[in-house]
């Protein structure tokens, strides 16, 4: 079995992943790596560098709802 993340399941990582593949607008193709990312518990801080050092600009994102993650 597939190790679980902090927020996402095993099913919507692979959709994340798979729709990374598409032909993504900037922002969207940023929102999802964020997104992968935060799920393997990187902190903010962590996530804005790995997004640096991969070349991604600093223009900032419309800010979404917050994602809450399941307490288990």
């Amino acid at each position: 079995m597939e190790k679980q993340g902090q927020c996402l399941t095993s099913s919507q990582r692979k959709l994340l992943l798979k729709s990374m593949q598409a032909d993504l607008p900037p922002e969207s193709r940023r929102r999802i790596e964020i997104m992968l990312l935060a799920n393997t518990g990187q902190s903010q801080t962590q996530i804005c560098k790995a997004l640096v050092q991969h070349g991604v600009s600093k223009a900032p994102i419309k800010p979404l709802r917050p994602y809450p993650c399941k307490s288990t």
